[in-house]
This record gives structure tokens, sequence and C-alpha cells, in this order.
């Protein structure tokens, strides 16, 4: 005597099943969209530390140039500090 699963039980193991496949789905979906953030993350990082040298070397140069003041990005003009600007 072949034995099977009740309409219901059959029902129930497809629907836990189809379950399983959209979660496992999505959870490859999202582990590619991490890894691609992550990357992006990493490019920024690099860059960012690339600017922040070029900046540096910038102001080292500006420095020896014309001592230590400071200047409207804007306009490159040299201003005064505010008088209500502190130096703690």
């Amino acid at each position: 005597m072949a034995k099977k699963l009740t309409k219901k039980e059959l029902t129930e193991l497809n629907v836990t099943l189809e379950a399983m496949r959209s979660a496992e789905s999505d959870f490859v979906s999202a582990s590619k969209n991490r890894q691609r953030v992550e990357e992006a993350v990493a490019q920024s990082w690099t860059a960012l530390q690339g600017f922040e040298g070029d900046l540096n070397a910038l102001q080292a140069l500006m420095m020896d140039k014309y001592g230590n003041v400071n200047i409207n990005v804007q306009t490159g003009e040299f201003v005064e500090p505010s008088e209500d600007s502190t130096d703690s």
C-alpha cells in the first residue's frame, strides 16, 4: 500500500518550500547589493584619503608661501579672523 501526504500537508509543504526559495533569493540579492555597497564605500574612502593628502600638501605649500593666513576659498583673498572667534 503506497502512502502519500494529505492534500493539506502537501499544500503546506509546497507553501513552505516556496517561501524558503523566496527568502533565499532575497538573501542572495541582498548579499550582492551589500558587496557592491562595500566596494563603493572602499573606493570612496580611498578617494577621500587621496584628496585629504592633496589638500594637506596644498595647505603646506600655501603656508610656506603666505604664512598662517585665512583664505576665502571663493575669492582667494586673505581675510582677517573675525573678532568673535577665539583661540583656545
